[in-house]
């Protein structure tokens, strides 16, 4: 999910920069307050090197701190990071109950993650857990905007179930989400495919679900186009084959960059590297998003190994230089870490100043996925992709 690895980075300075405030204001802050950040933070160390201690610390400052932000945000990050959807809907049910009234903001972030991981899961229960926000009258978002956006696919699910595969499809052409909350484009797309089949039959959703994959790579739309494959006589391979050909068109010769390798101070290009396909992310050290994202890229790149895939890290940050190999060691970090050059032309692999920012490359130096953003819920996908890119004939 998009928001997990901004509440991360976000939860780990807030505390902090609240607490400056305060202190120029004059606010006296209790004990407490301190007591529970340092427990807030202590846990938060935990998360990359102890999941069961990261777990039972982050649970103790919900309870010992009942009824605080402190709380909230530990419930926030236990919900984000359980893998079992009962526990996870469990612990947003209690930021529901207790810290949304209390109206720490902390809350109404949990609640976006909330109903972006129902609209995957359980869209009956987030077009409840929507009216219930807009009932409540709960501040800082348009929740009312997103009720009538979600209500829309349901109203076009229940068309669909009736063979009414036009006006489904004229209603979710007109589907727009609110900014604050990440559109469920794999659900969209699906409906739309659905919709088709109604309309044009196998052919027309195979293609469809082609050029969709391209914008939004998913698992699910991998697995629909399968099925429509199938309807049509196309194999597995027959499909993979259609899809690197469409993922291919149009695209772009990656631009090539000759930066220091910081393990020995040779340089590296990108050209250099042809034969293999290419992950390629921009960094720096104290990134936290960067190192909550490498953990998944780690687990992937294992699976293919060095022969097929490189990963190559870009240092946005020339002041923690001297951080990157002590960073490497301690987290076994398994990328060439590359040094950035100032004012390059950096073409179609531009980060815009930002990290974290992914790229995938193709064996020939062609660009294929970028934008892309990995976490837990879809760690699935980047496999798919450079799966492709990896097993894809010259």
């Amino acid at each position: 999910m998009r928001c997990n690895f901004i509440f991360f980075v976000w939860l780990f300075f807030t505390c902090i920069f609240s607490q400056q405030v305060r202190a120029q204001l004059g606010e006296n802050i209790t004990i407490n307050e301190k007591k529970a950040e340092q427990a807030l933070r202590n846990a938060y160390s935990l998360r990359l090197t102890d999941t069961i201690r990261f777990k039972r610390a982050l649970e103790k400052v919900s309870y010992s701190f009942k009824n605080s932000d402190f709380a909230s945000k530990a419930l926030g990050i236990l919900a984000t990071s359980s893998n079992n959807k009962v526990e996870k809907i469990n612990y947003y049910e209690q930021i529901k109950k207790v810290y949304l009234p209390q109206k720490f903001r902390s809350a109404s972030d949990s609640m976006i993650e909330y109903v972006e991981f129902l609209l995957h899961e359980d869209r009956k229960r987030a077009l409840n857990v929507i009216k219930d926000l807009t009932t409540n009258k709960v501040k800082y978002e348009k929740w009312d905007d997103l009720l009538l956006q979600v209500s829309k696919i349901s109203s076009a699910e229940d068309l669909i179930a009736s063979g009414k595969g036009g006006e489904a499809l004229e209603i979710l052409n007109n589907v727009k989400f609110p900014r604050f909350i990440e559109e469920p484009k794999p659900l969209i797309g699906l409906l739309k495919a659905d919709a088709i089949f109604l309309i044009s039959g196998s052919q027309a959703t195979y293609d469809s679900l082609l050029y969709f994959y391209k914008t939004k790579p998913s698992v699910s739309i991998f697995n629909s186009l399968l099925k429509y494959g199938n309807a049509i006589n196309k194999g597995p391979q027959a499909v993979r084959d259609d899809l690197v050909k469409i993922l291919k068109k149009d695209a772009e010769l990656a631009t090539n960059f000759r930066l220091r390798n910081y393990f020995d101070n040779n340089y590296l290009s990108l050209s250099d590297l042809r034969g293999k396909a290419v992950l390629l992310t921009y960094w720096f050290p104290t990134c936290s998003p960067c190192r909550n994202e490498f953990t998944y890229f780690e687990r992937v790149i294992k699976i293919f190994g060095d022969k097929k895939i490189a990963y190559v890290s870009i240092n946005i940050e020339e002041e923690q230089a001297n951080q990157v190999l002590q960073s490497i060691k301690n987290y076994e970090y398994s990328f060439i870490p590359l040094q950035e050059t100032r004012y390059r032309n950096k073409g179609n692999l531009d980060n815009m100043g930002s990290a974290p920012v992914n790229f995938l490359i193709n064996k020939n130096g062609i660009l294929i996925f970028s934008g892309f953003r990995i976490d837990q819920s879809n760690e699935a996908d980047l496999e798919l992709m450079i799966n492709l890119l990896v097993n894809e004939s010259n």
